[in-house]
């Protein structure tokens, strides 16, 4: 089954949730990768043995105060 961008969606807003069987708390992280301005991660699900990658992109940095 194809991931439709309405699962895709409600995913995003709510990724606490197998985006397949629905099961709550029920993903574990895997695998991350790094590439510059891009994370992604493995995710699979533990109730029904789905897996899909979640991808980040940086957004805007914080200035942190001087620690010295």
């Amino acid at each position: 089954k194809m991931i439709s961008e309405e699962d895709k969606q409600r995913y995003i807003k709510h990724p606490y949730s197998c985006m397949y069987c629905k099961m709550k708390d029920s993903i574990q992280i895997s695998d991350r990768w790094a590439d510059f301005d891009m994370i992604s991660q493995k995710i699979t699900c533990y109730a029904c043995w789905k897996s899909w990658t979640e991808i980040y992109q940086l957004t805007d940095i914080e200035e942190e105060e001087d620690v010295l």
